[in-house]
């Protein structure tokens, strides 16, 4: 319901929905291990934004950018999101397509991955404010356990958003 979503409205809300205590240390919230936990809770999904929604943001926009955006003009694009969290890479990536003026509507599938059913579901609720549900497709599943058939593109262009998984030991 946010009016003209963004992903720095998504974390100004978040930042409200912590409680008082953790607002000035978001990142101290129980629970998150540093954010490579796998978050259960309604607040420590919202800690977790409010802690580290920023950095996300800082990175994918400084990667977005190097993409050569005219592969994306006037094409059908499926993204798929591995380690998705709450789908922060793909808002990040619907906020930049906006900017330069590529139609969300040329996104034909959002695929995201993700063993975390909380963040998932905060997820498919983050990319549906953006594109139709129908083209959101939720995998609640270990990286290491996804079928090659599930991410089968379907579409010209096929963008892979490994946001923040890469570093974590237990990825193979």
């Amino acid at each position: 319901t946010i009016e003209g979503i963004s992903f720095d409205k998504i974390i100004e809300l978040n930042l409200e929905l912590v409680p008082d205590e953790y607002k000035p240390c978001p990142w101290k919230f129980p629970g998150l291990d540093h954010g490579t936990a796998i978050l259960k809770t309604e607040e420590q999904l919202c800690a977790y934004i409010a802690a580290y929604g920023k950095m996300h943001q800082d990175k994918i926009n400084e990667v977005l950018p190097k993409l050569n955006i005219s592969d994306f003009q006037n094409a059908d694009i499926q993204v798929v999101d591995w380690g998705c969290g709450q789908a922060l890479a793909t808002i990040c990536m619907f906020d930049y397509f906006n900017q330069q003026s590529i139609s969300l509507d040329s996104v034909k599938q959002v695929t995201l991955i993700e063993p975390s059913g909380s963040a998932l579901e905060r997820a498919c609720i983050h990319v549906g404010a953006h594109i139709n549900d129908d083209k959101v497709i939720p995998i609640n599943k270990y990286l290491d356990e996804v079928d090659a058939k599930e991410i089968e593109s379907t579409q010209p262009v096929t963008i892979h958003l490994f946001s923040n998984i890469l570093d974590i030991p237990t990825i193979d």
